[in-house]
């Protein structure tokens, strides 16, 4: 592979990737993630304690619909370019596999399409296969009931940091924000609440010891992994980075920094 290199001189982040360099402010750096699928479409197992949690914390017809999953997205998109400052947006799909009818081409162009006109033109797709997980760690997962979700994550976590996975990652990420484009990492698996616990995000804590909600763990949010593991090293070049969670269920996108902000 050709060389990649992120260094950080004068508060500001230059990146390279072969003959193409980048240069971004370091107190810019901003990364979306998503997952296409509304809540709803878990509810066939969703366990009943847990849905009678939501259905009294978000309301019975709202997580339960699964009606309007283009508008919603569209929704939550819009929200996230105009909460980043940037002007567009790149969607870098994480899936081994997954439904095709998320991809580009389909229901996710589908949903772009219904931005504002301010944003034709604006919204780009990408994908890294090394950004995903192995098909043969994803196989194990979904075959090994005994395997929970920490375990798969830690996997995933050791895969994405072999090579030169993660430092193409953030060389993306400075190359889509030196264009006015939020990097935006994506699955189908929807929004969980309070899948993973948000204090234990970026910690030292190893997947294989953090709370997660084992019922749902199939559906767990992989892409987490893969923003977790961009965002730490960021944190190792003393960089901050800001990160939006679009969640089309609500149509809404949230900081997960908590009332951080640009």
């Amino acid at each position: 592979m050709e060389m990649i290199r992120v260094e950080v001189r004068n508060d500001r982040i230059h990146a390279r990737w072969g003959q193409t360099s980048a240069e971004i402010d370091a107190g810019r750096v901003c990364i979306g993630h998503l997952g296409c699928k509304l809540l709803g479409t878990l509810k066939q197992h969703v366990p009943p304690h847990l849905a009678e949690q939501w259905d009294q914390e978000f309301g019975r017809a709202q997580w339960r619909s699964t009606q309007n999953a283009k508008p919603k997205l569209a929704t939550s998109l819009e929200m996230a370019i105009d909460l980043s400052g940037m002007k567009g947006a790149v969607f870098w799909d994480t899936m081994r596999t997954g439904s095709d009818y998320w991809r580009p081409g389909k229901l996710l162009t589908e949903a772009v399409g219904l931005l504002p006109d301010r944003y034709a033109g604006r919204v780009a797709y990408a994908r890294e296969d090394g950004f995903c997980p192995p098909r043969e760690l994803l196989s194990e997962f979904m075959a090994n009931e005994q395997m929970g979700f920490g375990e798969y994550a830690q996997r995933y976590a050791e895969y994405l940091n072999t090579g030169d996975r993660i430092p193409l990652a953030m060389v993306s990420v400075v190359f889509d924000l030196a264009r006015s484009r939020l990097p935006i990492f994506y699955c189908v698996d929807p929004y969980i609440p309070h899948y993973a616990d948000p204090r234990q995000f970026c910690s030292d804590i190893p997947y294989t010891e953090r709370s997660w909600i084992e019922e749902l763990r199939t559906d767990g949010c992989h892409r987490l992994v893969l923003v977790e593991e961009i965002v730490k090293a960021f944190y190792g070049h003393g960089i901050h980075v800001w990160i939006l969670e679009l969640i089309s269920t609500f149509e809404d996108c949230r900081s997960a920094n908590r009332d951080e902000s640009f």
